[in-house]
């Protein structure tokens, strides 16, 4: 049976933090030397890191579970409000404690507190969370391992199914890469260059950047998501370039979400087959109340709105056949009766 996105369970483990971005502006340099000063004008908070993963994916609808540290670690950056520069950061509690041994030996077959997982991603940020042997243990205890680490790469993660590197992190470590037989597993990200993967390269979407932090845990959430829906690399690769495209327009570390995107919905309709299509559109519909998804098929392309009520009895009774089993009838009556409140307004 075909997974859906609300189907798919991941675990993440690894360092997290708190992203603080203090927006200000800075006109003037300090008399006491050539540094600016900073006039703060407003903050903005986000979860970082490992924990900025398990927010983009639950953006896209499938569900997480997070393994990381207890410490609080901060990550504050000040920006100039007028040209988005970063001027400053200044890391604060920047150590993690290790992962205990009793929570490692407990991950196996990906499994975790009697929860199996279809994929487990370890966001590595080198904080002192996971060590090379505890990355080791788990992806030789585990299957369908998703890498995202600032280590150099040695033997420690030749069992791991895929590799996710940005250039800059693969030239750091390509002295190692070249004795290690994990070049298949390599997913090097490249900025606006696109991605390569397996000799290939995947172009991406020449975009207004405003800000990449958290743009690689973005990649990694859409890569897994997909890949567990799918079971196609490609298709995966093409997801994550898609849903990074969307945050690196945005200031801050953003989630991508997909309900609210009306380019990501097309993007899915063209890759799932049309008999499914109008359940997977009705599900955005009913569940997160998007009024506004234009489709494409064998009407072109259609404003919703206007195909909606002759679509919908149909596509109603298939869908609540299916998530009947997982949640209950009371909430799901509700959520149509609040569909048929829009569509008759």
């Amino acid at each position: 049976m075909k997974k859906t996105y609300n189907d798919i369970n991941i675990l993440v483990i690894g360092d997290s933090c708190t992203d603080v971005f203090m927006y200000g502006n800075a006109f003037r340099l300090a008399p006491e030397g050539p540094v600016p000063v900073f006039n703060p004008e407003y903050e903005k908070q986000n979860g970082g890191m490992a924990l900025n993963v398990k927010h983009n994916i639950e953006a896209i609808g499938a569900n997480a579970t997070l393994l990381t540290q207890n410490e609080d670690i901060f990550k504050t950056r000040y920006v100039d409000s007028r040209t988005n520069s970063l001027l400053l950061r200044v890391d604060t509690n920047d150590k993690a404690s290790r992962i205990s041994k009793d929570v490692l030996q407990s991950i196996k077959n990906n499994s975790y507190l009697d929860v199996v997982y279809d994929a487990i991603i370890i966001s590595d940020y080198c904080k002192g969370f996971l060590t090379e042997e505890d990355i080791d243990e788990i992806s030789l205890n585990n299957f369908n391992i998703f890498l995202d680490t600032k280590k150099i790469l040695g033997d420690w993660c030749k069992y791991v199914t895929f590799v996710k590197i940005n250039f800059s992190e693969f030239e750091r470590t390509k002295h190692t890469i070249d004795k290690l037989d994990i070049s298949e597993k390599l997913i090097i990200t490249k900025s606006d260059d696109g991605c390569d993967y397996q000799g290939k390269n995947f172009p991406v979407e020449k975009v207004n950047i405003k800000d990449v932090s958290g743009a690689g845990d973005t990649f990694i959430s859409g890569l897994v998501c997909e890949y567990v829906k799918s079971n196609s690399v490609e298709n995966a690769i093409l997801f994550a370039q898609e849903c990074a495209t969307k945050v690196v327009q945005k200031k801050g570390v953003c989630t991508i979400w997909i309900w609210k995107n009306i380019t990501l919905c097309i993007w899915h309709f063209i890759k799932i087959k049309f008999a499914e299509d109008f359940t997977y559109l009705a599900k955005l519909w009913l569940y997160y109340g998007l009024l506004d998804v234009w489709i494409m098929g064998i009407f072109g392309f259609c404003y919703w709105h206007h195909l909606l009520f002759i679509h919908l009895l149909g596509v109603v009774i298939t869908f609540l056949r299916k998530i009947s089993q997982q949640l209950s009838k009371i909430l799901w009556r509700l959520k149509l009766v609040i569909g048929w409140c829009f569509l008759t307004s």
